[in-house]
């Protein structure tokens, strides 16, 4: 998978859902070294999807603030492959996290417009 940095030096991956109801969607990832977990999305994306409902999670965000989380069972199509991933309910961008990222070579030269590669180790 290839994309660019942008003007403001984030990085972010189209990747396409594939809801239960069969609605599928391309949205735009910012990537998130930093989070560890698999992708979040906002609740509203997370019901047009109907993902449904899996548990919750606890974690720790960057500002230090422990926070609850719901989190759902929906599909990716990641590197040409139907895969069930953990989603977490977060508002916001939605974020591609470094689990989903686990066995695969991220290459982020930072500098505007420079080529971002994530490939198979």
């Amino acid at each position: 998978m290839m994309t660019t940095v942008t003007g403001s030096l984030s990085v972010s991956f189209y990747l396409k859902l594939q809801g239960s109801s069969g609605l599928e969607m391309d949205i735009p990832f910012l990537l998130d070294t930093g989070f560890s977990e698999a992708l979040s999305l906002p609740l509203s994306w997370l019901n047009a999807l109907q993902f449904p409902f899996a548990s919750s999670d606890q974690f720790t965000l960057a500002d230090g603030m422990p926070v609850s989380v719901n989190v759902h069972r929906g599909r990716v199509i990641w590197d040409g492959k139907e895969k069930e991933v953990a989603i977490h309910c977060l508002e916001g961008d939605p974020l591609l996290g470094m689990s989903l990222m686990l066995n695969y070579l991220l290459i982020v030269p930072v500098q505007e417009n420079a080529l971002v590669t994530l490939a198979p180790i």
